[in-house]
């Protein structure tokens, strides 16, 4: 998916940095089975997505699903990949 053109293009990488931040991505996962909770959010497709952030409370899921960012359960936490910059822009400031 992230080797779309379109996607490409808007954010600007090449295949190599794309492999890289998949790469670092794989080499910093774990895999954790998420608990049942009761499905939330506007897409019973997407109930794995809240089970995992009820799984870790910390966690912000990160998507460009307008459905996901406009809807969230009130405990989620879901940003843009945007808004995750900018705030990561933010936090490394001195």
């Amino acid at each position: 998916m992230l080797l779309r053109q379109h996607i490409q293009r808007q954010h600007r990488r090449t295949r190599d940095e794309i492999d890289s931040v998949l790469t670092e991505l794989v080499n910093a996962a774990r895999m954790i089975e998420p608990p049942d909770f009761p499905d939330e959010g506007p897409d019973p497709d997407d109930a794995h997505l809240w089970r995992l952030l009820r799984t870790q409370p910390s966690a912000i899921l990160i998507t460009g699903d307008r459905a996901l960012l406009e809807n969230p359960p009130s405990w989620a936490r879901v940003m843009s990949p945007r808004a995750w910059i900018d705030l990561s822009k933010t936090e490394d400031d001195p």
